[in-house]
């Protein structure tokens, strides 16, 4: 029967793992022969050299031809660094990117690596760039699944930043529930009338317009009446999308920022149109660890745990026990603020 992969890999390399332990590996004594590993753990040959390439990739072990495969003394285990795929390199500073690289920074810190960041797609990196990489954490942004072909193909671990439809491990932020609990918190407020300020029309986002239209359907709302100002995150567009809101005869009366830059933008030209919030209009955000609470009125968001999540993946790409399909949790946190409120003008 053909080995479950990469559950059984997985366990091989537990097994190697506790077996690089021993003191006769530290003494300069060869591993025994792919045919002895395959016997001994009852798997396949290829699931045996697949889990010595793992180990190999991060440095724990390394291989003389014609001599055997040797444990790497530890002083010369030295991690390979992380790299930050991020396509727009200019949106590193938003506040979400922001917080997943001081996560990778701190994580990569304390395992004595160093995080890269770079906008190339993976097929512009040479071979001997993807050798010197422990492994990528990747914003899925303006990437195609072909891109990530080309680091399963040379065997460079990856984790997607956030959830998308990339295929690969993913930190998780069920962004969707996110999105649909704060849509129908809304809802339940009163609002029918609702904007959405949104980025862009892929992943992430795609995800926080399902769970908002499901909220929607669930209402009894039909969501294609809600309008989709798409700004790709750029504020000063979505000041102006929001100005042109205020001035609507029949204005929604909340709107959906799809990150609290966004959802800023709309209060500013809310207020500078004379509107009070929440009586007039509510807005709500997505975010993380920012301004958001000291907002006048404090913005009412989905704090997505970016550092977290930045921490998590470098982990996980650092792990000797890494496997590529993983799903790893950061979760979210939904904080209602003053900047929404009941609907008055319904």
């Amino acid at each position: 029967m053909a080995d479950s992969i990469p559950s059984k890999r997985l366990k091989v390399i537990e097994a190697l793992s506790r077996e690089l332990e021993k003191p006769k590996y530290a003494d300069g004594l060869a591993l025994p022969s792919e045919g002895a590993l395959q016997q001994r753990l009852g798997v396949s040959r290829g699931t045996i050299r697949q889990a010595l390439a793992e180990l190999e990739q991060h440095d724990l072990i390394y291989r003389i031809k014609g001599k055997g495969t040797f444990v790497r003394p530890k002083e010369e285990a030295r991690p390979k660094p992380v790299v930050f795929l991020i396509r727009e390199p200019w949106k590193v500073s938003h506040f979400h990117n922001a917080e997943l690289l001081r996560g990778m920074q701190m994580a990569a810190t304390a395992a004595g690596a160093s995080v890269l960041v770079n906008s190339q797609t993976p097929g512009e990196w040479t071979v001997e760039f993807c050798n010197s990489i422990a492994g990528v954490v990747v914003l899925p942004r303006l990437l195609v699944d072909s891109d990530l072909l080309v680091l399963r193909q040379r065997r460079v671990p990856y984790c997607m930043a956030m959830e998308s439809d990339l295929e690969g491990a993913t930190i998780v932020d069920h962004i969707e529930e996110a999105a649909y609990e704060l849509a129908n918190g809304l809802i339940e407020l009163g609002h029918r009338r609702i904007a959405l300020l949104s980025g862009h029309f892929e992943h992430s986002d795609r995800f926080k317009k399902r769970g908002i239209e499901r909220a929607a359907k669930e209402a009894g709302i039909d969501f294609r009446t809600w309008p989709d100002y798409c700004t790709n995150y750029e504020a000063a567009l979505a000041y102006e999308i929001a100005q042109d809101i205020m001035g609507q005869r029949n204005r929604p009366t909340a709107i959906i920022g799809f990150d609290n830059v966004l959802a800023v933008q709309a209060i500013r030209a809310a207020k500078d149109a004379g509107l009070q919030l929440p009586q007039d209009l509510s807005v709500v955000g997505f975010g993380g660890r920012d301004f958001s609470d000291l907002m006048d009125p404090a913005l009412s968001t989905v704090n997505l745990r970016g550092e977290l999540a930045g921490k998590l993946a470098v982990e996980s790409l650092l792990s000797s026990t890494w496997t590529g399909d993983r799903r790893i949790e950061a979760g979210y946190d939904l904080v209602w603020r003053g900047s929404s409120g009941d609907c008055a003008a319904e």
